[in-house]
């Protein structure tokens, strides 16, 4: 972690701030190019001190991203007098020369959040209890079958047949460790961990595990991935599991429409980001509702939470995206996650 600058000197008319500023509820604080405190608005001197005397840690990635004149977002701790806080902290540079930080205290939204990972995780976990027991029980059956046919065999089997099904065993214990690695990502407090992820076929598995509760509940579920060429984006694949297990699963409890319930996955792709699309034809919302359908403990369904969507933001968040919500009434509702397109693997000459 690189700490802040202590001011040295300030400029009172740096960029001709204005006392508008102050009236912002963000912290609003400039740098120079030394890195040193130039401005900060009311709510910055009171996070930071009416110099920016505080400590406020940004890290190492912060800095190499200005350097290389990138924009930089993300969240980190920070000891107040009042206690400990979370902010989240957008770094870009203006004119090229200084830096404007936009601060936000998420400290609230983070509480609000622990509770929503509290009360919906069982929540989301029963509603697909029969699609993981039926994900795990085929995987379980072919390893008991191979296992009975080696050890009934193992005085007639040669090397080779034995070690086929050893290595057949091996793969369906590679898939059960998949699933398993995707239910882990429920905790708040893991570490998020990026790879590059093949989007396609990542969806043609969720798809897999979430196919069976759709039917249960008399919902078609679509995706139809493409062949050529492989569609990659930087993912958690522990959390992206659940963001789009939840996604799924609110759309399979939304009011349907008048006929047909269907969910379709889609997939489109630009430059730098990939959206993934949760697209559902049910009764859709209000204007009224969906001015409110991001809120915690807003929910429109008589047995709902209203948290569902609460951490399905915050895991997109935390993987370096986002998540939009559309919807009108009687038109259905599409929830599309954007995350970065991973960039194209070097090739050798």
């Amino acid at each position: 972690m690189q700490r802040l600058a202590k001011s040295t000197s300030r400029d009172p008319g740096i960029h001709r701030a204005t006392p508008a500023l102050d009236y912002v509820e963000d912290a609003i604080v400039i740098l120079s190019a030394e890195r040193t405190v130039q401005y900060l608005n009311r709510r910055a001197k009171e996070l930071l001190g009416p110099e920016g005397e505080a400590d406020l840690p940004l890290p190492e990635q912060a800095w190499a991203r200005l350097d290389q004149q990138q924009p930089w977002s993300g969240e980190v701790g920070f000891r107040h007098e009042t206690g400990e806080r979370r902010l989240r902290i957008e770094a870009r540079l203006i004119e090229r020369i200084d830096i404007l930080l936009v601060i936000r205290d998420i400290t609230e939204v983070e509480r609000l959040r622990s509770i929503a990972d509290a009360v919906n995780l069982s929540d989301n976990l029963g509603h697909f209890l029969s699609g993981i027991r039926h994900e795990l029980g085929n995987p379980v059956n072919s390893i008991k079958t191979a296992l009975t046919v080696v050890r009934s065999n193992l005085g007639t089997f040669s090397q080779d047949k034995v070690s086929r099904y050893l290595d057949r065993v091996l793969g369906e214990v590679g898939r059960i460790e998949y699933l398993l690695c995707s239910l882990r990502g429920f905790s708040r407090r893991e570490s998020i961990t990026l790879d590059r992820v093949d989007a396609n076929e990542f969806i043609d598995k969720v798809v897999a595990l979430a196919r069976p509760s759709a039917l249960k509940s008399k919902v078609r579920l679509v995706f139809e991935s493409s062949p050529t060429p492989p569609t990659y984006i930087i993912a958690d694949v522990r959390a992206l599991y659940q963001l789009l297990l939840n996604l799924i699963s609110n759309a399979i409890e939304a009011e349907p429409g008048p006929v047909d319930p269907t969910i379709r996955i889609e997939l489109s792709v630009d430059r730098d980001y990939v959206d993934i699309a949760v697209v559902d034809n049910g009764k859709g919302m209000s204007a009224d509702e969906m001015a409110l359908a991001m809120r915690p403990f807003f929910t429109t369904k008589p047995s709902g939470t209203g948290l569902g969507l609460v951490i399905a933001q915050r895991l997109a968040s935390n993987q370096g995206g986002h998540l939009r919500l559309y919807s009108e009434l009687d038109q259905g509702t599409r929830a599309v996650i954007s995350l970065a397109r991973a960039p194209e693997p070097a090739r050798l000459a």
